[in-house]
């Protein structure tokens, strides 16, 4: 009992991180690896007789861990490391030059270090590392002196970050993560489901995380994409997995590049539709084209003559040369935005609503073209689900 209430108590202190792939460790741990190895390798092959064997400084180890494990983190970005190592440095060795006794310079160094680092927005913890080493580093650092910043501190954090850039960027991480705080207040605002069912606004997140008056290692932009996501797979569990596929619209009249615009307006008056999917010689969508697209060649500046004006513009030009559009291929909206036929059908909300489409095209896993789906399809989705939660 003794012996299972001390594991009980080891365990409390175990962070709760989240699982990652083998594949994400493998990437982490690769890209450190690499990171350290060209760091090194070209911090040697420069290094100077003044430099001496400090030609890779230990906080680098920790640093290097951060950038590839944690690319998204505020910790990690080009600034906090280079700001951090900067400030870090210039701290510790002033204070080296000014303070007698190891204690009170010590702790001062570090004291005015995050300080800095609080009001210029660089916080990088390895850094801290940084001001100890330009303290306790012994003769070699104390003899380099303000040089010790340019090489090899200067030196080291510039080629890791470079490394960092390039490894995270051929590995599809967003590295370096830019300032998200202005799409997150403009996405949450929208008129997205999860802001408009539950109430919560930019304002009411970044309240909370005021009132948390904690640092909170997470960027803005992920948070929201995480708050989004947890939303996603709420919903899905309350309605279940409809597929696309299974309300999409079928056997949709299509359009080819070349398919004249007067032919496409009757196609879409005589069907009563409001887009048409644009289709390659493979059935490949290429393009899709709404009624608004045609009035939008027209303008709308005139209401009466606005029936002159369409029929002329539907009208097959007869010279060889002509600035009017004259097929489907010149006024269609290209590569438009598309979702499998097996999605989950709540992956077409965001796309109605962020994207303001109100027709989204289907494609199967080969990317031809299957289907359509408007927002008379998601309505009747929703409301089979309905009735499916009412019968069981």
């Amino acid at each position: 009992m003794i012996h299972w209430r001390i594991l009980e108590w080891i365990g409390k202190f175990i962070p709760d991180l989240p699982q990652l792939g083998h594949q994400e460790r493998l990437r982490a741990c690769l890209g450190t690896g690499l990171g350290i190895f060209f760091t090194a390798f070209i911090s040697i092959s420069v290094s100077t007789p003044q430099v001496g064997q400090i030609w890779l400084l230990a906080p680098i180890g920790a640093s290097a861990i951060i950038l590839f494990t944690l690319p998204t983190s505020p910790l990690a970005q080009p600034w906090s490391i280079i700001g951090g190592n900067l400030i870090c440095a210039l701290v510790g060795i002033t204070c080296s030059r000014l303070i007698e006794g190891p204690l009170l310079c010590l702790s001062t160094a570090i004291f005015v270090a995050l300080a800095l680092m609080f009001v210029l927005r660089c916080i990088h913890p390895p850094s801290g590392a940084v001001a100890l080493l330009t303290i306790l580093g012994g003769d070699p650092v104390k003899d380099m002196g303000y040089m010790f910043i340019l090489n090899p501190l200067g030196l080291n954090t510039l080629l890791l970050i470079t490394c960092a850039i390039i490894y995270n960027k051929a590995t599809g991480q967003n590295y370096p993560h830019s300032n998200h705080r202005h799409f997150f207040n403009r996405a949450l605002n929208s008129t997205l489901p999860t802001a408009t069912t539950l109430g919560i606004t930019a304002e009411d997140l970044s309240a909370a995380l005021d009132q948390s008056d904690q640092l909170i290692d997470v960027d803005l932009g992920d948070l929201e994409n995480l708050f989004l996501r947890t939303e996603h797979i709420a919903l899905s569990r309350r309605v279940g997995i409809i597929q696309c596929q299974q309300i999409m619209t079928h056997n949709t009249a299509t359009l080819e590049f070349a398919t004249e615009l007067n032919e496409a307006w009757q196609i879409i008056k005589e069907r009563n539709v409001q887009a048409l999917p644009v289709l390659s010689s493979g059935n490949h969508l290429i393009g899709i084209v709404t009624r608004s697209d045609f009035l939008k060649e027209v303008g709308l500046d005139d209401f009466k003559t606005f029936k002159l004006r369409l029929s002329a513009f539907l009208k097959r030009n007869s010279s060889s040369y002509s600035d009017k559009a004259e097929v489907v291929g010149q006024i269609m909206r290209k590569n438009p935005r598309t979702v499998l036929a097996t999605s989950n059908m709540l992956d077409v909300v965001p796309l109605m609503i962020e994207q303001r489409m109100r027709h989204v095209p289907v494609i199967n896993e080969q990317g031809v073209y299957v289907g359509m789906i408007n927002q008379s399809d998601m309505i009747a989705g929703l409301y089979q689900t309905s009735l499916s939660a009412l019968a069981h």
